[in-house]
C-alpha cells in the first residue's frame, strides 16, 4: 500500500505478507501441516502515521485472516486430491478385474475349443455332433 485510507486517517507506508507451508514430525511418525503467516507493517520515519494500537490491530487481523484463508484452501485441496486418488484406484481396480474376467473367459473357450478338436481327431468316432 502506497497510500491509503482506513479509519483513524490517511497513512503512508507499506504492508508486506508473506506464507509458508511448513510440515513436521512429531514423536509418533505422523505428519502436521502448517502454516506460518507473517505480516510486517513499514512506515517511513518523515510519513503519515497510525496508531500503534490500530495498527496492531491492522496487522493481527489480516494475519489471522490469511492465516485462515491458507488452510482452508489447503485442506480443499488435499480433500480434492484424496477423492481423485481414491476415484483413480477404483476404476483402476474396475478396469483389472474385467481384463482377469476376460482373460479367464478366453481361457476357457482356448480349452473347450482344443477338447472339441480332440474329439474330432479320435478314430472311429463318426460324424461330427455339435
Amino acid at each position: 500500500m502506497g497510500s491509503a485510507e482506513m479509519k483513524g486517517g490517511h497513512f503512508d507506508g507499506e504492508m508486506r505478507f508473506s506464507i509458508e507451508r511448513k510440515s513436521s514430525t512429531d514423536d509418533e511418525g505422523d505428519e502436521e501441516d502448517g502454516v506460518i503467516v507473517s505480516v510486517s507493517l513499514c512506515i517511513p520515519r518523515k510519513g503519515r502515521k497510525i496508531k500503534k494500537k490500530l495498527a496492531k490491530k491492522l496487522v493481527t487481523c489480516l494475519a489471522s485472516s490469511i492465516a485462515t484463508s491458507a488452510t482452508s484452501e489447503a485442506r480443499k485441496t488435499v480433500a480434492r486430491q484424496q477423492q481423485s486418488k481414491s476415484y483413480k484406484d477404483k476404476i483402476a481396480g474396475f478396469a483389472n478385474e474385467r481384463r482377469t474376467e476376460r482373460a479367464l473367459q478366453n481361457e476357457k473357450l482356448e480349452d473347450m475349443a482344443a477338447d472339441r478338436r480332440r474329439k474330432w481327431r479320435r478314430k472311429g468316432s463318426g460324424s461330427y455332433r455339435p
